[in-house]
């Protein structure tokens, strides 16, 4: 997957896809999809740039149109009925930003 910066997505008004990961932590990181292929959204230092709020990723990606952003969550049960964390399902839940 390649790795963009959010200063990188200046002039760029319409992305395909928006994956909100839930990562450990309460915090968040993007996937965001444009031109047929996802890219992780990455701080100045090449690491995975961590939102803390919904509110603030709304202000990174203000103005941009997307035509699905979802919430990528782990589901916990498989994990309390003793799967595997390798085999751990996701469930993707349709969100707005606006």
């Amino acid at each position: 997957m390649k790795r963009i910066e959010s200063r990188q997505l200046t002039g760029r008004s319409h992305l395909d896809r928006i994956e909100i990961i839930s990562a450990e932590g309460c915090s968040y990181i993007l996937n965001i999809h444009f031109e047929g292929e996802p890219h992780h959204l990455v701080d100045h230092s090449g690491k995975s740039r961590r939102f803390h709020s919904i509110h603030e990723i709304r202000e990174i990606l203000h103005g941009k149109n997307c035509a699905d952003t979802v919430l990528v969550q782990d589901i916990a049960y498989d994990e309390m009925i003793g799967h595997s964390p390798e085999k751990q399902s996701l469930i993707e839940t349709k969100i707005s930003l606006n």
